[in-house]
């Protein structure tokens, strides 16, 4: 009886030693992303431009109201409400709305006279108290483009006239202790035959002491960097005499730090959360990353069976994914994806390709 115990507990020793000894090792976990916060977008799946919310993982998709809209949405730093562009109620003309994150108390934003909420590009200041846009007035045949800030609090109105109707001021940006704003123009060259041409411009806040920071005529895009409140901006010149495309850095006093040359229109930038990277797309739809210090470019290369162009809006707050809008080639619309870096791998958030615009609180 002894003997056969000795031999049975041998035997399954044996077969435990074969057992791990045959084993694979199972793959390795890999580490999910931190996806945290809300995305609004807006869709024309419906047959008219809808707002919808949806979790950054595809879960959790609400249409938040029936309002119809015309553009850009952005979310106040506080993630308790929305600025957005939709039609005004006496034209079809694009004005500046807020509402509720969840849909309720729209309202246009508070100004006199009425009409001067018409714009767009609507730009919460860090603090969430005032709201910069570009005020847009069409009289027949002519356009009128200006800065306008509104101080929420108590809606008194700076409005930044530049008198002409051939001079546009668009596009401001808060600088991220909001003392600042920078903003794009033509206001130097309106007096040539080709005033189209537009240079990267800085004010106070209050609208005062404006200041030409850059000498390319042909700026694209522009955002803070904000470690030390310099800006990153874009040009794209490409005409009989000069082509000129790049990235390049500039202080607020106007000296130029670094430019790089590079092909195409760059366009839809977002900086990383830890300020290291600038994620990107060109005319070209490829999604490029510049390390900010090396000035290197990594290309991500999107997994996916279509040929799709990527436009960049935003990054996940662990910086490993990106958010996306993909769009077929000749599309103004597109799908909600997430791109993570490593690997290119693609999550589609829901089955709509009708996207237009989105922007992410996290």
């Amino acid at each position: 009886m002894k003997d056969k115990l000795i031999i049975l507990l041998l035997s399954t020793l044996s077969l435990l030693i074969y057992s791990c000894h045959n084993a694979t090792e199972p793959p390795p976990v890999e580490e999910k992303s931190l996806l945290t916060g809300k995305i609004a977008f807006i869709s024309t799946s419906s047959g008219k431009s809808v707002m919808y919310s949806i979790n950054p993982d595809g879960t959790e998709l609400k249409q938040i109201n029936n309002t119809v809209y015309s553009g850009t949405l952005r979310w106040s730093p506080d993630g308790k409400q929305i600025a957005f562009v939709a039609p005004e109620p006496f034209s079809y003309y694009g004005a500046i709305y807020i509402m509720n994150a969840d849909g309720s108390n729209v309202h246009l934003i508070s100004t006199v006279p009425e009409k001067l909420a018409r714009g767009f590009g609507p730009e919460w200041s860090p603090d969430g108290s005032k709201i910069a846009f570009t005020h847009n007035v069409i009289v027949d045949p002519i356009s009128v483009d200006d800065n306008v800030i509104v101080d929420l609090s108590n809606g008194n109105t700076l409005e930044i006239n530049n008198n002409s109707y051939i001079i546009r001021d668009i596009i401001p940006k808060w600088s991220p202790d909001g003392k600042k704003i920078i903003f794009s123009s033509n206001r130097d060259y309106y007096t040539e035959t080709n005033y189209a041409k537009t240079e990267l411009y800085i004010m106070d806040s209050n609208g005062k002491n404006s200041k030409r920071l850059t000498q390319y005529g042909a700026i694209e895009y522009y955002l803070w960097y904000p470690s030390d409140q310099s800006i990153i901006f874009s040009v794209h010149q490409n005409s009989r005499d000069v082509t000129t495309n790049g990235i390049g850095r500039v202080d607020t006093a106007g000296n130029l730090l670094w430019f790089n040359d590079m092909p195409g229109n760059i366009r839809f930038g977002k900086l990383s959360n830890d300020g290291k990277r600038l994620a990107f797309s060109s005319s070209t739809g490829i999604i490029q990353i510049l390390d900010i210090q090396s000035k290197s470019i990594q290309k991500v290369i999107v997994n996916s069976v279509s040929d799709f162009r990527y436009y960049v809006v935003d990054w996940s707050i662990d910086d490993k994914e990106l958010l996306v809008i993909a769009t077929s080639k000749y599309s103004s619309s597109g799908y909600l994806e997430m791109v993570k870096i490593s690997n290119g791998i693609v999550k589609r958030l829901l089955d709509n390709d009708k996207i237009t615009s989105a922007d992410w609180h996290k």
